[in-house]
C-alpha cells in the first residue's frame, strides 16, 4: 500500500497543507518548527483511530486529514476537541467497519 495523496488540514503546526508523495521513497526535510513532525503525526493520525485533540491546530476547532491510497480509497480522518472520525472510502462509497479495514491495511 502506498499513498498517493495527503491532504491536513489545522494539525498541528499545519494550518493547511498537500503533499503528493512520489516514487518509492519521498524526503520530508526543513529546519526547525518547519512542519516535518506536523506531517508524520497528522499521517499516523490518519491511519489509527481514536480522539487527540491535542493535534488541533491551535485556536482551530476542526482539523482533518485526508489519505488516497495507491488502490483508490480515502481514509479521512476528522479531528475535533471532543470526538473524532476515521471513515473509509472506496469508489466514492463510504466502507462500513472501516477500522477494522484500516487495521488490515496497515499491519
Amino acid at each position: 500500500m502506498k499513498i498517493n495523496h495527503i491532504r491536513i488540514e489545522n494539525i498541528l503546526g499545519i494550518d493547511s497543507l498537500e503533499l503528493k508523495p512520489g516514487g518509492t521513497l519521498t524526503e520530508i526535510s526543513g529546519g526547525n518548527g518547519a512542519g516535518k513532525t506536523s506531517i508524520l503525526e497528522a499521517i499516523r493520525a490518519g491511519l489509527k483511530g481514536g480522539t487527540d485533540a491535542t493535534l488541533l491546530r491551535k485556536g482551530a476547532e476542526k482539523g482533518e486529514v485526508v489519505l488516497v491510497l495507491d488502490d483508490g480509497s480515502e481514509l479521512h480522518k476528522r479531528i475535533g476537541a471532543e470526538k473524532s472520525t476515521l471513515d473509509l472510502y472506496r469508489d466514492g462509497k463510504k466502507v462500513t467497519a472501516a477500522a477494522s479495514k484500516i487495521k488490515g491495511l496497515t499491519d
